[in-house]
């Protein structure tokens, strides 16, 4: 979240891809280096201009379907283990049903529009 992290690589000569929403993609080779810093820059784009949906982006004129934005800000306000419970009732459409009754058992089953 704060853009730390730590990989075990076990053989050099791979290629390690960062990206993020807005940002420009960056792949930096793997050698023998301990501590790798990166830094990726806004892309020029508008990005009012797409949507970025549940399986990729796409442009707003050729979406054809609703669409229903939850801010992370707003899933972090809940105090839940599983971003699943936190997801049912910020989205119309969204039903986030639990497998059962039992104390910390918080994979709940996400359903959109009932299916």
């Amino acid at each position: 979240m704060n853009g730390f992290f730590k990989l075990t690589v076990e053989n050099t000569g791979g290629v390690l891809e960062f990206t993020y929403i807005g940002f420009e993609h960056k792949e930096i080779a793997i050698g023998s280096e301990r501590t790798i810093n990166v830094q990726l820059s806004e892309l020029s784009t508008n990005l009012n201009e797409v949507m970025v949906v549940g399986y990729g982006v796409q442009k707003k004129t050729s979406l054809t379907s609703s669409v229903a934005d939850v801010k992370g800000t707003e899933l972090t306000k809940a105090p839940v283990p599983n971003i699943s419970n936190s997801l049912a009732g910020r989205a119309p459409g969204i039903v986030a049903r639990p497998n059962g009754g039992v104390p910390g058992q918080d994979n709940a089953n996400i359903y959109v529009r009932g299916k």
